[in-house]
């Protein structure tokens, strides 16, 4: 459990009551520090790019539903915020991100986990179905604040499959050990700007369509597992 204030979020906020597919909890967990300045606008594009798809998809639309965590420039003296509440893809939107500060990853983290775990049990307090939570780390650099808490919690959520972390790297001084570290020993996924950084997003809004069309947790975790980028 975080010894941290629990950022709260909204409850049922853009859930539509008639809505009954299985859903899939999603947090990004984003890297907003001083060193993302000059790859900030790739970011904005990125995530916009995955939510128009997940919104053209008939089966995302109504089974995905996403958060999203700045860790550096937030508002709060942590640095790290809730930029987008919970909420069904097809009703969701983000802000404009903005880079500044340094990089508190082990709160942005942990704040994540939070999040999930208290959406996980929104759904069982319903009797809504769900898949196991998803969690996307991105980051240029390494993280400012201690991650060894978070870091076992990660790693104890995904032995016992409760959590699936998609680590991402981006950029040269990305430190990819420290980053799996923190994701548990999941190996980074290494991509660098511009269009490989969007085809990232546009991949991952496809794989969730596919894990929404009533996949078992096996083939759930292969499709998570199918998309690899080299560094070049």
């Amino acid at each position: 459990m975080s010894t941290h204030p629990i950022i709260k979020f909204n409850e049922g906020l853009g859930t539509d009551p008639d809505n009954t597919s299985k859903r899939i909890p999603v947090v990004l967990c984003l890297d907003t520090s001083g060193s993302m300045a000059g790859n900030i606008g790739d970011l904005n594009q990125a995530i916009k790019k995955f939510y128009d798809e997940s919104k053209s998809d008939d089966n995302a639309k109504n089974a995905v539903e996403v958060a999203a965590i700045q860790f550096g420039n937030g508002t709060r003296p942590s640095g790290v915020d809730i930029v987008s509440d919970f909420m069904e893809v097809e009703h969701a939107s983000i802000p404009t991100l903005r880079s500044g500060g340094v990089t508190p990853m082990g709160l942005g983290v942990q704040q994540s986990l939070d999040l999930l775990d208290a959406r996980k049990k929104w759904y069982q307090s319903e009797g809504i179905d769900y898949y196991q939570p998803i969690l996307v780390i991105m980051t240029d650099g390494e993280a400012t604040d201690s991650t060894d808490n978070v870091a076992a919690s990660v790693k104890t959520l995904n032995e016992n499959g409760k959590l699936t972390v998609i680590p991402l790297a981006f950029g040269d001084d990305a430190n990819l050990r420290a980053l799996e570290t923190v994701a548990g020993g999941k190996k980074p996924i290494y991509i660098d700007q511009g269009f490989r950084f969007l085809e990232f997003f546009k991949w991952l809004s496809m794989s969730f369509s596919s894990i929404s069309q009533n996949v078992t947790e096996e083939e759930f975790d292969t499709i998570l597992a199918e998309f690899t980028i080299e560094d070049e």
